[in-house]
């Protein structure tokens, strides 16, 4: 199974918990073959997808999930695929911060978020405010992690 294929699987998408056994199934061939074919693209998309499906799955499996994202974000920064580390670290974060860990979610999205905005602030002095934070972070992505970011 394509490493892409397994991204857009409808059964990988948010929905109803009961169906994340079949996307976790297909997140699991899909690592299986990038593995074998050392297709490394969208590995770490594949991680982070993992670590949704497993905390959708069964909240016990945070561990598990932690890992996923943690190896999203090392994948990710290994390929300098800064859109897909964002998207790692974000999901990290809100995991940590729901584990009271909020100081160390706060440095790690600091971290690429700082990446994105770097010359960003030309016309303004200060980083975006919690009032203002969509007028700077443009990409949709982008723009709900720094929302999140400042919401620490």
């Amino acid at each position: 199974m394509p490493a892409l294929y397994a991204i857009h699987c409808p059964c990988v998408r948010p929905g109803p918990a009961k169906c994340t056994a079949p996307g976790l199934g297909a997140l699991t061939k899909a690592l299986a073959a990038a593995d074998e074919n050392e297709d490394l693209f969208w590995k770490a998309e594949i991680h982070r997808l993992k670590g949704e499906l497993l905390l959708k799955q069964d909240h016990s499996n945070v561990a598990e999930a932690q890992s996923c994202f943690q190896r999203a974000v090392e994948i990710a920064r290994n390929q300098s695929a800064k859109s897909l580390e964002l998207r790692a670290t974000t999901n990290l974060a809100r995991l940590l911060a729901k584990q009271g860990r909020r100081d160390e979610a706060r440095a790690m999205l600091a971290e690429i978020y700082d990446w994105f905005t770097e010359g960003w602030f030309t016309e303004v002095s200060t980083p975006p405010t919690s009032k203002t934070p969509r007028r700077y972070c443009t990409n949709k992505s982008i723009a709900r992690s720094c929302a999140f970011w400042l919401a620490l």
